[in-house]
């Protein structure tokens, strides 16, 4: 077994992954807002894609950064505080959740689009209290990105458990675990709901998405226990980049047959997504550095919260062309963005590394 990677593993280059990521998302709901992508064929697919890649990406970097915290909390003091685990993801991610669903809230009374509903009570109570997953009508609704939110923190949940199978388990069983519990969850939902909006809200719950995020934990186990070697060295090669960029682009390849690409984004493409991460982390991307990729980092969990909100407004002025609807939507993003993470994520993350 590799000896431990180094403690701080550069995660910069994460950082400016997570930034693209987030912008990535913005792309894809920028063309749905304004183009016509399924009348671009094969580029409106590849369009489109960035919001799933980009999806992917931060359910393996949440599963990553975590179960490495959680690894290397339990190796120096040998137990975990889960008291202090739940209060710093409280403060890290609910704050800024809950100031958005307010906003999105009241904005959904005067301004429509694509991704924003209007809010019943239901919607707002059920995305408060986190259980929108489980409302016929509510999981998308208000705001369509939301629900990622909402299952992100049932992940967080869910985290106790994996931990505590990770101490007799290898890592590979317990991947093993969650991603046939996934496929259990999903099929048995399809096989048991009619195809529309309650087949996809199961298809939906955090049971049969956890699997994504242990990806990430495969991922932590290697970098901070030196499990799979062989896996580390491969992620390692640089040169690996194309094809798993091409792996990730495959399904755009299918864009005539629908549901074929639909299961390729469903079921493969998080592999490819999670070699990505693994590249930024082993091989020489993780020298990268990029002031501007790191702020993008930064404040990516706003560009993904307020992105929508953006989009609609500019759709609602009277702009000449689509380069005016890119750079207002995209400007009023990256400045509403900003102002959140710095009025309301970084005094919580602060507030968070105090107690």
């Amino acid at each position: 077994m590799n000896a431990p990677a180094s403690p701080r593993l550069h995660l910069q280059a994460l950082d400016i992954l997570r930034g693209m990521s987030a912008l990535a998302v913005y792309v894809a709901h920028l063309t749905q807002q304004f183009l016509h992508p399924d009348a671009m064929g094969w580029a409106g697919q590849a369009l489109e894609l960035l919001g799933v890649v980009g999806v992917a990406v931060f359910f393996v970097l949440s599963g990553f950064l975590i179960h490495m915290g959680g690894l290397r909390e339990r190796e120096r003091s040998g137990q975990q505080d889960w008291a202090q685990y739940a209060r710093r993801r409280f403060l890290r991610i609910v704050p800024a959740y809950v100031l958005a669903l307010v906003a999105y809230a009241l904005a959904s009374q005067h301004l429509g689009s694509n991704m924003i509903s209007e809010a019943t009570w239901l919607g707002f109570v059920s995305h408060l209290f986190f259980f929108s997953s489980f409302v016929p009508g509510e999981y998308q609704s208000i705001n369509a990105i939301f629900w990622t939110v909402v299952v992100e923190l049932h992940f967080y949940a869910l985290y106790p458990l994996l931990l505590r199978l990770t101490r007799g388990w290898q890592p590979w069983a317990v991947f093993g675990g969650t991603w046939v519990l996934g496929m259990v969850f999903f099929f048995g939902a399809t096989a048991l709901t009619q195809a529309g909006e309650i087949r996809v809200m199961w298809q939906h719950m955090a049971p049969g998405l956890f699997w994504k995020w242990t990806l990430g934990m495969l991922l932590a186990e290697i970098a901070v226990r030196g499990h799979a070697p062989w896996l580390r060295a491969l992620l390692s090669r640089t040169w690996l980049l194309p094809a798993v960029l091409l792996g990730i682009w495959a399904g755009t390849f299918l864009w005539h047959q629908p549901s074929l690409a639909l299961n390729y984004k469903r079921f493969v493409l998080p592999f490819f997504c999670a070699a990505l991460v693994g590249l930024f982390l082993f091989s020489g991307l993780r020298q990268w550095r990029s002031a501007l990729g790191e702020w993008l980092g930064d404040i990516s969990y706003s560009v993904y919260l307020w992105h929508p909100l953006a989009l609609a407004a500019t759709a609602a002025l009277p702009l000449p062309n689509f380069g005016a609807q890119v750079l207002v939507s995209l400007g009023l993003t990256l400045l509403v963005s900003h102002l959140s993470f710095k009025w309301v994520e970084q005094p919580m993350m602060r507030m968070a590394r105090s107690g």
